[in-house]
């Protein structure tokens, strides 16, 4: 799985999804993704652990005050310039995509609930979902 924490970039898949965002410089490719994780008749484990970072990165752009992608200098220098193009929609289609990671036909899920660490997967992306829906509730 390339996975090494339960976190959404505890992650290779994940980790280099960011570099390449970052690289391209293009907004474009988070709701792209988001897109092609909704229209997914089954979603295999990569795309669903890109679907996570692109959702924790959504949630970035809404709230820059989110911790887990302060580490990240590059991510810190893309996000004043594309904050602005984030709206209740991005929001929305990052829940969507975190209720179909969490669901029936994510392999991503799947694979976690063969771990020991399964719950704390769970938690850490309802946590991800809860923080999402919070911002949107406050943004109105």
């Amino acid at each position: 799985m390339g996975a090494w924490g339960v976190g959404t970039f505890e992650n290779d898949d994940a980790l280099d999804w960011l570099g390449d965002l970052t690289d391209t410089d293009d907004s474009a490719a988070v709701r792209a993704l988001l897109a092609q994780a909704l229209a997914s008749d089954c979603l295999d484990a990569p795309d669903a652990t890109t679907a996570l970072a692109a959702a924790e990165t959504v949630l970035s752009m809404l709230d820059a005050a989110t911790p887990a992608l302060a580490w990240h200098e590059e991510f810190a220098a893309w996000l004043p310039r594309h904050a602005a193009v984030a709206d209740a929609g991005l929001g929305a289609a990052a829940v969507a995509a975190i209720d179909r990671v969490l669901g029936e036909e994510s392999e991503l899920r799947e694979l976690w609930e063969e771990t020991d660490d399964a719950d704390d997967w769970r938690a850490a992306v309802a946590a991800l979902r809860s923080a999402l829906v919070a911002r949107l509730a406050a943004s109105g």
